[in-house]
């Protein structure tokens, strides 16, 4: 995990993901941060300081701009959610023990990008960071016969978890003409293909 920054107050993290990174802040202290995390396939990420001794430094948070309902927790407790906004950075400033614990939960709903232009009357479905394309191998239905579904009554699903390109696989559920059906998206298509193959969502 490497993709972070430092300015004149503490840490800016840019990047969520498995891993772990080590920097210096204002003073010479040495920082170690640790995620614990299944993103961008979920949306919580559990961040572990550690600290050789108390130090004061800003964490800085990058709120992406789509996670209009995010949560933070610091050891427990559930930090102000007015504070938070989608498309800045979240800054606790604060002095830091070993052990201290920061938990964020990003908002997964599921959100829509309508087309326009070539693309008017068609529309890109998003689970947090990922867009999602519907996938042949897993549904019995041709592409082009997907019917027009309501997208405020698509829900997320969860899945088998499979290994390989496939790891990320997502499932949505949602009421076809006939019966309840599953319709299994992935993220493993290429991003082009998300209008193409997203005919009839409205």
């Amino acid at each position: 995990m490497c993709i972070r920054d430092r300015d004149a107050d503490g840490l800016l993290l840019n990047w969520y993901g498995p891993g772990e990174l080590s920097a210096q802040v204002k003073g010479g202290a040495k920082v170690r941060l640790r995620q614990d995390t299944e993103y961008p396939r979920k949306g919580r990420v559990a961040i572990q300081v550690d600290v050789a001794k108390r130090v004061r430094f800003a964490l800085k948070l990058r709120i992406p701009y789509w996670s209009e309902r995010t949560r933070v927790a610091l050891n427990g407790g559930r930090l102000a959610a007015d504070e938070i906004d989608a498309g800045r950075y979240f800054v606790i400033d604060r002095e830091w023990r070993r052990g201290d614990a920061v938990v964020v939960d990003f908002d997964f709903r599921l959100r829509q990008w309508v087309g326009e232009k070539e693309c008017r009357g068609r529309a890109s479905l998003f689970r947090g960071p990922v867009l999602l394309t519907y996938d042949r191998r897993f549904n019995s239905l041709d592409p082009d016969g997907i019917p027009k579904l309501d997208a405020q009554r698509l829900r997320a699903i969860s899945c088998p978890r499979v290994e390989g390109p496939m790891r990320r696989k997502c499932c949505l559920t949602a009421p076809m003409p006939a019966e309840e059906s599953f319709v299994c998206v992935t993220s493993a298509a290429p991003a082009k293909a998300a209008h193409r193959t997203s005919r009839g969502f409205r």
